[in-house]
């Protein structure tokens, strides 16, 4: 992620409406900037649910298949693009085929892309795009609900990366109480705030836990 030829852009930080063309020129000349440089550059467009409609249309011409634009060729550029959307419908969509008896780690892009792609054009950064509605994104990925079982790797890996390599049973227990699941109560299968938390309760477990004679 510290390479020169990987650039990230951040929904409403980078693009934040008030200004579109200047928006677009900007992005274009960044990107041919990285491009030109390296034709293996990695563009990442994270947050793509906060960013305007219009602004990524700009760079529909690089994810096409030209031999090169303005000079420079992109094929072999990756784009990524991350985006909050569709999480709802992913979430409904998996526990469907679990009724189906098709398990978490069984499900195929196929079982999700007409949700996202669907949902994306009709949301955010790609709200009615033509880079989706001319198939120019080649595979469409679910983030997928983390089960209880990943919170528990989540949280052993926070504790792992503080040097508390063997939690107790009352810390662990005491770091997942802030996690909460659903869809419903009567359905407790998906955590409904991921790890994302423990970042900072963890730290405040392992102090609350550590013997005196340690402090």
């Amino acid at each position: 992620m510290q390479s020169q030829f990987v650039k990230v852009f951040m929904g409403k930080k980078d693009f934040d409406c008030s200004e579109i063309e200047n928006a677009k020129k900007n992005l274009i000349a960044k990107v041919n900037e990285i491009v030109r440089k390296c034709p293996r550059a990695l563009i990442i467009f994270d947050e793509i649910h906060d960013m305007c409609p219009s602004v990524l249309d700009a760079i529909k011409p690089m994810l096409d298949h030209h031999h090169a634009v303005d000079g420079i060729d992109y094929r072999d550029c990756i784009f990524i693009f991350i985006s909050n959307i569709g999480g709802p419908e992913i979430a409904s969509n998996l526990l469907q085929l679990y009724s189906q008896g098709i398990k978490r780690n069984e499900v195929e892009f196929h079982h999700f892309e007409p949700i996202i792609r669907r949902t994306s054009y009709y949301t955010g950064g790609f709200e009615k795009s033509s880079t989706i509605a001319q198939h120019l994104i080649d595979h469409y990925i679910p983030f997928l609900p983390l089960e209880q079982h990943h919170v528990e790797m989540c949280a052993l890996a926070e504790f792992h990366s503080l040097g508390v390599y063997h939690p107790t049973d009352v810390m662990m227990e005491d770091a997942l109480s802030i996690i909460t699941y659903g869809p419903t109560e009567d359905k407790p299968i998906f955590a409904n705030n991921g790890c994302k938390r423990f970042t900072k309760h963890i730290p405040y477990v392992i102090q609350k836990y550590r013997p005196k004679n340690e402090l």
